[in-house]
C-alpha cells in the first residue's frame, strides 16, 4: 500500500477526518490510479504550456454547439 503523508498546516478537526482508516482508504485508491493521474497531470501542463505559447485553447469538437451560436443563460 502506497504511503499517505499529509503536508501542509493542520486544519481544525483534521485528526477526526485523516484517521488512519482514512489514509488507509486513500492509499488504496492511489495504487490502482496513480499512472494514470500522472499521466493525466503532466498531459495538464502540456496543454497549458502550448495555451500559453500559442495564445489558443483546443476544446473538444464534440462541445462546439456550446461554443458556436447565440445561447444564453437564464438570468
Amino acid at each position: 500500500m502506497a504511503e499517505i503523508q499529509v503536508v501542509g498546516p493542520p486544519v481544525e478537526r483534521g485528526e477526526e477526518i485523516l484517521t488512519e482508516e482514512a489514509l488507509g482508504f486513500v492509499g488504496h485508491l492511489h495504487e490502482p490510479f496513480a499512472k494514470r493521474r500522472d499521466e493525466l497531470l503532466a498531459a495538464r501542463v502540456q496543454r497549458r504550456l502550448e495555451a500559453s505559447r500559442t495564445g489558443r485553447r483546443d476544446f473538444l469538437p464534440s462541445t462546439a454547439a456550446v461554443r458556436d451560436g447565440e445561447w444564453r443563460g437564464r438570468g
